[in-house]
């Protein structure tokens, strides 16, 4: 050890009478480190001035209009909504050929065309139920919806049932069967993935879960106030009515879709912004 030290303070000496020497061995020393802070003050959080990307937005949604439905302009809320977004920089352009042409040219980084039938969606012909799931449909839902309230159990926002999931018929939309416009849809339907549980939106009381014809497995969660989730097309259930649940609790197995309903009462909601941060879903307490 002590001859280590020796070679190790006759190089210093050698070095230090050199001044080539002493750079070169500073230069090696350092420069892998400048590099590596470089790198790192590069990708230092990356998103902080995507507000400076420049994305072209067209909305070419001319809505829907029947006697069914009245009117949805889906576009026009979509734009509302960046409008107040900035997290990217959004440029509302006229048409598709201004978005496209901006891209091309450089102007813009991405372009997002909203079509013509963004409110709509194609859907295959359901079936006709026969009048016995029917009966047994209203017979075991239709009486939750003017159940009386308990008291409020969910706390904050709720929680998306699925984890993973593709939406098939938003809430909203106009849905469409071999080119003619039908009902809009109170509910969302998902493409999920089967054997991955199905949780609950929020904390509440089972007050469903069977199997039904008209919707196969089922569950129906009371959180309070009136707000029930209802959950159809479970592949399996692991709740039972009168049992409590907390949010984000497994109540079944997905199959291959997932309908969801979110009501007050009997009205559907929007179950997205329930799903914000913060809750959708503001109660006034009595004081």
């Amino acid at each position: 050890m002590r001859t280590v030290w020796q070679v190790f303070l006759r190089d210093c000496r050698r070095i230090l009478r050199n001044p080539v020497a002493v750079v070169v061995t500073l230069g090696v020393a350092m420069l892998p480190s400048l590099y590596a802070w470089f790198n790192i003050l590069a990708n230092w959080d990356p998103y902080s001035a995507t507000g400076n990307l420049q994305v072209a937005v067209a909305n070419e949604d001319q809505g829907t209009t029947n006697d069914l439905v009245g009117h949805l302009d889906a576009g026009r809320q979509v734009v509302k909504k960046l409008k107040q977004n900035d997290e990217l920089g959004w440029r509302f352009v006229d048409n598709e050929e201004q978005a496209v042409h901006g891209v091309e040219t450089g102007g813009y980084y991405a372009a997002i065309v909203l079509p013509k039938d963004f409110g709509t969606v194609d859907v295959e012909p359901e079936p006709d139920a026969s009048d016995a799931a029917n009966t047994q449909f209203r017979n075991a839902v239709w009486g939750l919806y003017e159940a009386p309230a308990r008291e409020k159990m969910w706390q904050g926002g709720f929680v998306n049932p699925v984890e993973s999931y593709t939406t098939l018929v938003d809430y909203g939309q106009v849905r469409v069967a071999n080119g003619q416009q039908s009902s809009r849809s109170n509910s969302t339907k998902l493409y999920t993935i089967p054997g991955e549980p199905c949780r609950a939106p929020a904390n509440g009381v089972v007050v469903l879960a069977a199997e039904l014809a008209l919707t196969g497995n089922t569950v129906v969660i009371d959180h309070g106030c009136g707000m029930r989730s209802y959950l159809y097309g479970l592949q399996t259930l692991s709740v039972s009515a009168g049992q409590s649940v907390e949010k984000g609790q497994a109540v079944g197995v997905l199959g291959e879709e997932l309908t969801m309903d979110f009501k007050l009462g009997s009205k559907s909601v929007n179950p997205w912004m329930l799903f914000q941060t913060s809750g959708g879903l503001f109660w006034k307490e009595n004081s």
